[in-house]
């Protein structure tokens, strides 16, 4: 392909970020849809039916015929011509039977984080995300293994949740058996201690903040669940639940690294409980990763790839039939639209969230959704507003959002800097202050990279404001005592 220089006909369509992994793209794919493709991709590239045409091998009226639905693409040499023509990645060309990238064509995308050992070996196959249930548990041991031992992990990037995203949601592969033929025996009261000892973590973690018990967690991973996956011995029933209680408590451990700022191990341990969670055929718990996967997005100021996992979360979320997993999936959606500075999209992600909550029996959510309430509800609509640059409507629902269980000490700490950025957001310099104070004397008590960020933010949003007395006060706090020293590596 010619170089991609201005005015050069055969330069490549330029599409957003997530594009390829786009639910109705993904659901185009899987039926062969190329009428649907075809006008996705000029919905989002805005090119014409002539470009596309030039680029995939066909005259207008042959795309005009396919984008109707009136001409089909059937042969082989025409389905490559296709995807070399509008660059698909392999992870889309997996959901329509290819396997890599021809003509050259780069592949940039992975499903896991290079560690300092050598980085991860990508399974080329097109259909099974979990191909075997040995494989997940051999490549979450080897993870929990290298985080015990501090090895090194790559960077954040947003590219690397998405074929495993994809993956998730493409793969209605049977869910291999899982007879663990060890040596070591596995029972019900082996899972039982497993998922008390995730309930336990849990607390730790919402009182104290991911930094404090993170290495307790990636230890009782290595030292006692691993073993159990790999070398137990157990039926398919107590498989499936040990798999998911694995999966979950991954899950926790990617959620401290995320809140500790170790974003890379964060990923690597998000990536691996969606596996274990496949391995488990549970499918909630998995839109509950995808979802915790895009808070992580939202955070690292990445729209589009929250947009798209978050998508991923509440397509899931709708096929298990729990509403309020749905909502939370809506609203980090439309966090990620409010980002993008997109308050339309915003506003009817939130009002999709608030249709899936009128309409659900919160009797049926699994336990680890009792997070989920009002005042979780309320925050989560005052940060799209605060990103917004809402002040009022940020403020009305950061007031809504400390109405909470006081057990969820880290939480509440967001939720005092939430008021705050709200009231500076208004121009209530004072009133800013003196929750910002507030919200900085809290994050001394736990140990929270986030909580950190957010009371350094609303430093430097005050910093102008010095004359006033309560913003030195808050200042002064911050200059003091808000340190990532009680931040600890060990």
């Amino acid at each position: 392909m010619k170089s991609a220089v201005k005015g050069d006909p055969f330069a490549p369509i330029k599409l957003p970020v997530g594009f390829w992994v786009r639910v109705e793209m993904i659901e185009a794919l899987e039926a062969r849809d190329f009428g649907a493709v075809f006008r996705l991709v000029r919905k989002y590239s805005g090119e014409s039916q002539t470009r596309i045409g030039r680029l995939t091998g066909f005259d207008q009226g042959k795309v005009s015929e396919i984008m109707r639905n009136l001409r089909e693409i059937e042969t082989l040499d025409v389905l490559l011509r296709v995807a070399d023509g509008l660059q698909m990645p392999d992870s889309a060309r997996h959901l329509v039977g290819l396997r890599s990238c021809q003509r050259g064509i780069a592949n940039n995308s992975t499903d896991a984080v290079e560690l300092e050992t050598g980085p991860a070996q990508i399974d080329d196959a097109p259909a099974t995300f979990a191909e075997s249930w040995e494989g997940s548990a051999l490549r979450a041991s080897e993870l929990w293994r290298n985080d015990v031992q501090r090895r090194s992990f790559l960077a954040w990037t947003g590219s690397a949740f998405m074929v495993p995203a994809v993956k998730w949601l493409a793969d209605s592969s049977e869910v291999p058996a899982r007879h663990g033929g060890g040596d070591q025996l596995v029972g019900s009261p082996d899972v039982a201690t497993v998922q008390e000892m995730t309930r336990t973590f849990q607390r730790l973690d919402n009182r104290y903040g991911g930094a404090h018990s993170r290495q307790l967690v990636l230890r009782y991973l290595n030292g006692d669940v691993a073993p159990m996956l790999t070398a137990g011995r157990f039926d398919a029933a107590t498989g499936a639940a040990l798999f998911a209680s694995a999966a979950e408590l991954a899950r926790l451990a990617g959620w401290m690294a995320y809140d500790s700022g170790e974003h890379g191990a964060a990923q690597a341990h998000l990536i691996h409980a969606l596996r274990l969670a496949k391995v488990a055929d549970d499918q909630p718990l998995g839109a509950e990763i995808l979802a915790a996967m895009s808070h992580q997005a939202i955070y690292l100021k990445d729209p589009d790839t929250a947009i798209t996992l978050a998508s991923a979360a509440r397509k899931t979320a709708e096929d298990a039939h729990l509403p309020a997993l749905a909502a939370e999936a809506c609203v980090s959606e439309a966090h990620g639209y409010a980002l993008r500075g997109d308050e339309r999209a915003c506003t009817r992600a939130l009002t999709a969230a608030e249709d899936a909550l009128d309409r659900g029996d919160r009797a049926a959510d699994p336990q680890f959704m009792e997070y989920f309430d009002a005042a979780y509800l309320s925050a989560r609509f005052g940060q799209c507003f605060s990103a917004l640059g809402r002040g009022e409507q940020t403020t009305r629902f950061a007031d809504r959002s400390l109405d909470m269980d006081m057990s969820y000490v880290r939480g509440r700490t967001f939720n005092l800097a939430l008021l705050a950025k709200g009231h500076v957001q208004q121009g209530e310099i004072e009133r800013a202050a003196v929750v910002a104070l507030e919200a900085a004397e809290r994050t001394t008590e736990i140990r929270s990279a986030r909580a950190i960020d957010y009371v350094r933010d609303l430093d430097q949003a005050l910093a102008g404001h010095s004359e006033n007395t309560a913003v030195r006060e808050f200042r002064d706090f911050v200059a003091a005592q808000i340190t990532a020293a009680h931040l600890p590596n060990a």
